[in-house]
């Protein structure tokens, strides 16, 4: 999931991706200049700079706040270069300079988010909102960060909180209004949704709310629309490209499905439920060994799924690894010991084939009745 975070720089903001999404010259304004006096001699005529032209080069800045503003800068760039760990010693110089850089704070935090570090990204994002408490990229990343650990009410209480205090925002209205439809409040989802298209018509989050709204209602080529539109506007959220994939694959709409899970994968690379989409779309479509690294990666971000363990079972399956799918399968029973999914392709892979311990057909054979029934 992925709740509205940006990489920001001072008035800039930079998406998952790493672009920039406008220029400007940072830092502040300095001391005016003033010409020199004028030279003796007559300015060369061969394209050299006059005497009026030439100007003295301001002195370095050296304080803690200009080293530190280099720094963030430095971690920034690193972002846009995929050097994630560059990215994190950066943050954390820039920190080390100026402990009470808000800034650096939140970039710190929205690294930690997309590498899936929910514990440090929580950590991070409320020494944000200490420093700058009504910094609305920050209480939109926090509300990510309780949402994607299962406090839902927690979530959709510090939105509703933001937004009392900053009800002209249209980030804050879109964020509740993607929160709200993933409790399944479709109606006033699109209240929100709507009421921050009312103040920004082209907020691209807004609109991938009505997106989500759309397919979760099974109308899913008005929602192919709305998230195609999304993109149009912001080619960097991650979670527009999942929603994209799943209303893709529900129009059989496979290899293109495949490609939105992709970006959205690229995107959000701290995303379980993102990798394990990709992987169940290229188990469908055959490309198992494909499907177990991306089905891997789900697991490894999140170990605690059932549903996780028994797609990477179905992957393996599907590349004849037979023991590692068992193994998969088991895994699925010790976390959830009634999950059905994993009871029937336990079922399924012993009626089909041999395993260690298990060749005698009458023995499988039992086995899958045992699991299948």
């Amino acid at each position: 999931m992925r709740m509205g975070a940006r990489w920001v720089w001072r008035g800039l903001m930079m998406g998952a991706m790493g672009g920039l999404m406008a220029c400007s010259v940072l830092g502040t304004r300095g001391p005016s200049l003033t010409k020199p006096p004028v030279q003796e001699e007559p300015a060369p005529s061969n394209g050299g700079a006059s005497a009026e032209e030439m100007i003295a080069a301001p002195a370095e800045d050296t304080s803690p706040e200009a080293k530190a503003g280099a720094a963030l800068e430095k971690g920034l760039e690193a972002i846009a270069e995929k050097r994630l760990d560059d990215a994190l010693g950066a943050f954390q110089e820039a920190l080390a300079l100026k402990g009470d850089f808000h800034l650096a704070h939140y970039n710190l935090a929205k690294l930690r988010w997309d590498r899936g570090e929910l514990e440090e990204a929580e950590k991070a994002f409320k020494s944000t909102l200490e420093l700058m408490p009504d910094f609305e990229p920050a209480q939109i990343g926090l509300a990510g960060v309780l949402e994607r650990r299962g406090e839902r009410d927690a979530a959709l209480q510090l939105l509703r909180g933001a937004l009392l205090k900053l009800p002209g925002s249209a980030s804050l209205s879109a964020a509740l209004a993607q929160a709200l439809t993933r409790s399944g409040d479709y109606e006033e989802a699109r209240e929100q949704a709507l009421k921050a298209l009312h103040i920004e018509e082209r907020n691209a989050e807004a609109i991938l709310a009505l997106g989500m709204i759309y397919r979760r209602q099974s109308k899913y080529e008005l929602a192919e629309m709305a998230l195609r539109q999304a993109i149009e506007i912001d080619g960097r959220l991650g979670t527009a490209y999942n929603e994209l994939g799943i209303a893709l694959y529900a129009q059989q709409k496979k290899p293109q499905a495949v490609a939105a899970f992709g970006l959205a994968a690229t995107a959000n690379p701290g995303s379980a439920a993102i990798f394990n989409n990709l992987g169940v779309v290229r188990t469908d479509v055959g490309a198992y060994r494909d499907a177990i690294v991306e089905l891997e990666r789900a697991n490894a971000l999140e170990p605690g799924r059932a549903d996780y363990k028994v797609n990477l079972g179905n992957a393996y399956r599907g590349d004849q690894r037979y023991v590692d799918a068992e193994k998969e399968y088991v895994k699925a029973l010790e976390i959830d010991e009634e999950f059905a999914g994993a009871f029937f392709n336990l079922g399924v892979l012993y009626l089909d084939n041999e395993l260690p311990g298990k060749e005698d057909p009458l023995v499988r054979y039992q086995l899958s009745v045992d699991y299948l029934s």
